[in-house]
């Protein structure tokens, strides 16, 4: 199933639940793709969306696809799992629409595990890029830094940070409609 196809049936149950909006989505690393394709068919849908919030999610662009493909040449047995295929095989569309971007700068180590080639590929092609690559998709968002890795994003005190940085915002935005 592509992500576009998953995000069609998660629109679905959300159009079930509340037909009317606005619609606020977001999503931490794969979810935040999925979030924005859930946008952009409710965008095409004419359905008012009130705020994307991408947590650490990257637009892999096709020099990281390119990478992670010779690498897995080179050594066949490095596996991809079942979230990076469809995030490797999906082409985002450009989307204009209210975008908060939530990005760890600190790049991810591994406890007790040796890093891979494949970490060191990944880690590195998203802490270089400024807009987790998305400049060329999305047309204006904030961005904010958080000193954490890709994981500890996602742990206190990021997460406190992360949520009281979307309540603000969608209370700013609801007391304006």
């Amino acid at each position: 199933m592509s992500l576009i196809q998953l995000a069609e049936i998660y629109c679905s149950y959300i159009l079930e639940y509340d037909n009317d909006g606005p619609y606020y989505l977001g999503g931490w690393s794969y979810g935040g793709s999925l979030a924005l394709e859930i946008i952009r068919i409710l965008m095409q849908k004419g359905k008012k969306i009130g705020g994307l919030y991408l947590i650490d999610t990257v637009n892999w662009s096709e020099v990281a696809k390119n990478k992670l493909a010779d690498l897995k040449l080179k050594n066949p047995s490095i596996k991809t799992n079942y979230n990076e295929e469809i995030i490797l095989n999906y082409l985002p569309q450009k989307i204009n629409c209210p975008t908060i971007l939530f990005k760890a700068i600190e790049i991810e180590s591994k406890k007790n595990e040796e890093i891979t080639e494949r970490d060191i590929i990944i880690n590195s092609h998203v802490v270089n890029q400024f807009k987790n690559g998305w400049n060329n998709i999305i047309d204006s968002f904030d961005i904010f830094n958080f000193n954490a890795n890709h994981m500890s994003i996602m742990e206190s005190p990021h997460l406190v940070k992360l949520v009281n940085i979307i309540e603000k915002d969608i209370l700013a935005k609801e007391n304006f409609l």
